[in-house]
């Protein structure tokens, strides 16, 4: 049931589109020492003036917004942003780690076209990060979400020295409980040797053959499998919680700062200080013009 050969469908689900991500907080109830946004309980929630953000969004040409953190559910503006997010036809992606899904499932998840899930391997590995039966719970709500409410599903993978070469007996449990498409995430480096030798795939005769083509022969999603490289930069347009305009720096837990995402203009690595609507679009353009997402038809 999960199959399907249609290019057009798949394609349309990953960044082809003129995608932003949008980190509504670095508030979390976890606290994972390898977070790419420095992320933890102690961090302070701030008040986001979405309204302005959403139409200024708008009117760069931005199509998609993948809502991320720390935790996008425990921010109490998430529904107001979501349903605004709808009405003004943005197509919206929110990623979790699942833990407020556990408690309680909202009424207005369906402004969303997908829910993304966070995994960091195989059950053994995923619980040692997460807590004992956090796996399983995590599979179960996909499941619920598929079945109950009707939402695309989706799995962020984040690959690791511990992980990535199991990947095919973790995808078969992925599809199996409803789950539609994978992401898989390169590591980021936060620059603590003692957290990145753990987490990070040497390259010292350590490299993962990542095959995709041959990784979905084994195992297909509805909506495929892609595989982002964050080791390539400059690719992607973070919003922060503070409202500016941010990109990622090769693989690392750094970002550069282009201005704030109500000014005129914003300054680009490459290109200098160019019009907002010119600097997304280069980045866009960039995007695929190093292909640092690859996908998997």
């Amino acid at each position: 049931m999960l199959e399907n050969t249609n290019k057009s469908i798949i394609i349309n689900c990953f960044d082809t589109q003129n995608n932003v991500c949008w980190r509504l907080t670095t508030k979390c109830n976890r606290e994972c020492d390898f977070c790419l946004s420095d992320s933890s309980p102690k961090r302070i929630l701030g008040k986001i003036d979405y309204v302005v953000i959403l139409h200024r969004l708008k009117n760069l040409g931005v199509t998609k917004i993948t809502y991320a953190g720390g935790e996008p559910f425990i921010h109490p503006q998430l529904e107001s942003i979501a349903l605004l997010g709808k009405e003004l036809g943005f197509n919206q992606v929110v990623t979790t780690n699942g833990d407020f899904l556990f408690r309680k499932m909202p009424t207005w998840l369906s402004a969303f076209s997908f829910l993304r899930l966070s995994f960091y391997g195989d059950e053994s590995t995923h619980d040692k990060i997460m807590g004992k039966g956090h796996f399983s719970k995590s599979l179960n709500l996909a499941r619920t979400i598929f079945n109950d409410y009707g939402l695309k599903v989706a799995a962020n993978l984040m690959l690791t020295s511990s992980n990535h070469r199991n990947l095919i007996p973790i995808l078969e449990k992925l599809k199996v409980h409803g789950v539609q498409q994978v992401i898989l995430l390169s590591y980021i480096r936060t620059g603590n040797a003692g957290i990145d030798d753990k987490y990070l795939i040497k390259v010292e005769g350590d490299t993962p053959r990542l095959n995709l083509l041959e990784l979905t022969k084994e195992v297909r999603f509805l909506y495929g499998v892609k595989y982002i490289n964050f080791d390539q930069g400059d690719f992607y347009i973070v919003i922060d919680e503070k409202g500016n305009v941010t990109l990622p720096s090769g693989g690392e837990r750094s970002v550069l700062i282009a201005g704030h995402i109500t000014d005129d203009e914003l300054i680009h690595p490459v290109d200098g200080k160019v019009s907002s609507k010119i600097f997304f679009e280069n980045v866009w353009n960039n995007r695929d013009k190093i292909r640092a997402v690859k996908e998997c038809i």
